[in-house]
């Protein structure tokens, strides 16, 4: 069990079933979803910043103007191995909106996911499936 605590509140216990375990669901669709999956280690997650750089004349020092930093974004990769771990993936891999993510540490958020690769290697009726996402956190729909 993991507890979540943050400043003027009370800690409140969370149940995480599996501490491996990612869920993927589509807000906007409920048919969509792929819940129990593992997200292969080590995460890669950026977080950007929107800004322009000025290196003006005659002065001694670059410039840099800044606005907004936006969510964390990054990569996911999972494996899959036979057409039924595929096949429970592929839906949430093609879904073209807004995903809810609740990771084993008990936090969530919303995503979008934008750039999608996939090796296959294995025999031909048990393919393994080695798959690169690339995702934007985004606001909830």
């Amino acid at each position: 069990m993991a507890t979540i605590s943050s400043g003027y509140t009370t800690t409140e216990p969370i149940q995480i079933t599996n501490p491996e375990t990612w869920s993927f669901t589509a807000p906007e669709s409920p048919t969509i979803q792929a819940v129990g999956l593992k997200v292969q280690q080590p995460l890669k997650s950026q977080i950007v910043e929107s800004y322009g750089v000025f290196k003006p004349l005659g002065a001694s020092k670059t410039v840099v103007v800044a606005s907004s930093l936006y969510g964390v974004d990054g990569t996911y990769e999972f494996t899959t191995q036979g057409a039924t771990e595929w096949n429970k993936l592929y839906p949430v891999l093609t879904y073209q909106g807004t995903l809810h993510v609740h990771d084993p540490l008990g936090r969530q958020k919303y995503v979008r996911f934008v750039d999608r690769a996939y090796d296959e290697y294995g025999p031909i009726d048990n393919l393994i499936r080695r798959v690169r996402v690339t995702y934007f956190e985004v606001d909830a729909p």
